[in-house]
């Protein structure tokens, strides 16, 4: 018997078939869900649509479909556009003029959603996804403005698009694309009737972005899936590891965050599964890994966090050496003891001020944001640490030392302006991992 519902029938993913879910919700239109999953690795077996895709009698057949009634369709905008003409024909837009705009910002959308929906199937190359952002996203961002949605007071069809793809491209780059306008924009579209329900739902936070197969977004909830074995171990505090921590989550690479005991770090370096007896150490794989600047440099590139052109990697691998010169034991480790003798607190004074003068300068002569360029990289990391973890975090032991850092900051005021761009830009990291302590 045939449903009295109009029958969405779609791939149990988000994919294409979020935006014709996230309209359905707008408008109130009930509306049946048919979802067909493929297997798993290795084949990814998907007989189960492929042994009915002939049997509806569709001119097209393909995924996603639609079923109303009579009407038996394909192919995701014709299946918008109909609900549209259906129940709400201004969400094609409401004159001559806004049509031919909605139809014009829909090809772009759409070809950026195509762009980064191919790559996240062909690679799980997370620089690549955000080398396409790069390319792409800031021409529709300047045309989108300061207006309402992307057509202007009113919302189109177009905007649940849209909507769905910032979506994926955030995840899959752990929090690259919603900023400034991008994120009042995602807000507003989310707080419309029925979106928010929706895509705050049990429903949604369960489908993955896309498929099994695919090398990114394969993953239901946290969708950046490298779909790669990758465990940091290092002690439950910053340390040497929170850099490289930052690094994997901007980069996209799901990993084991493994944090041990003095005692458990005795009893691996006792086992010899420690080269060198020291952390951090990744293991990926068959392969080990130790010094940090190294894992660093490793997976700053495969995240795109380590500049694109040989001067910006100089400037990346300055600004580790930069840190590494600071951090020197005479400076840190008193900063293990809950204070300081004034002696030290002359020495850290000293070195502390010639840091932040270097980083100051560094700013100034390049006149860009971040200590590379215009683009975070592992250099921005590592010294950001200094200031997130120890000079503005309140779990630091050593208050007396930290007074003394914390009341030269204001004395560079480039260097406090990258401070609050970092705190932003780590926003999303540390919603994941909270602060502690510095040791």
């Amino acid at each position: 018997m045939q449903s009295s519902k109009p029958q969405l029938g779609y791939w149990k993913i988000r994919g294409l078939a979020q935006q014709i879910r996230y309209l359905h919700a707008y408008l109130g239109v009930d509306f049946e869900d048919v979802m067909y999953e493929c297997g798993d690795a290795p084949t990814f077996n998907r007989d189960c649509w492929f042994s009915v895709k002939q049997s509806f009698g569709f001119d097209f057949p393909n995924l996603p479909y639609y079923i109303d009634g009579d009407v038996k369709m394909t192919e995701t905008v014709a299946i918008m556009k109909y609900i549209c003409h259906k129940h709400d024909k201004a969400l094609l837009g409401r004159t001559p003029a806004e049509l031919a705009i909605v139809e014009m910002i829909s090809g772009i959308v759409r070809d950026f959603q195509g762009a980064i929906t191919g790559s996240c199937y062909g690679s799980s190359d997370v620089a690549a996804i955000k080398s396409i952002i790069d390319s792409r996203l800031p021409a529709i961002q300047k045309f989108l403005g300061s207006k309402k949605f992307l057509v202007g007071d009113n919302v189109t069809y177009v905007d649940f698009i849209f909507f769905a793809v910032l979506h994926l491209a955030d995840s899959v780059t752990n929090g690259y694309v919603l900023k400034d306008n991008l994120a009042t924009y995602e807000a507003r579209v989310r707080s419309l009737r029925g979106v928010k329900a929706f895509a705050e739902s049990d429903f949604t936070k369960s489908l993955a972005f896309n498929n099994k197969m695919a090398k990114l977004g394969a993953t239901a909830g946290h969708a950046a899936s490298m779909q790669s074995d990758v465990k940091l171990t290092y002690f439950g505090i910053g340390g040497r590891a929170e850099a490289i921590r930052m690094c994997l989550f901007l980069g996209g690479v799901k990993f084991e965050d493994i944090r041990i005991s003095q005692e458990e770090f005795g009893a691996l370096k006792a086992s010899g599964k420690l080269p060198a007896g020291q952390v951090p150490v990744i293991q990926a794989g068959n392969m080990t890994m130790t010094q940090s600047n190294a894992m660093l440099r490793y997976f700053g590139k495969r995240g795109g966090l380590y500049g694109d052109t040989p001067i910006q990697k100089f400037w990346s691998d300055w600004s580790l050496d930069t840190f590494d010169d600071f951090f020197k034991p005479p400076v840190f480790m008193p900063l293990f003891g809950a204070t300081s003798d004034e002696e030290h607190k002359k020495l850290l004074g000293e070195k502390f001020n010639a840091y932040c003068k270097s980083l100051e300068t560094r700013l100034n002569e390049s006149g860009t944001p971040y200590l590379t360029g215009n683009k975070l990289t592992i250099g921005d990391l590592k010294n950001y640490y200094t200031f997130s973890h120890i000079v503005h975090n309140s779990n630091s032991p050593n208050k007396g030392a930290v007074e003394v850092m914390r009341n030269a900051v204001p004395s560079y005021p480039k260097l406090g302006e990258w401070i609050k761009l970092m705190d932003h830009d780590l926003l999303p990291y540390f919603s994941a991992f909270p602060k502690t302590a510095i040791f």
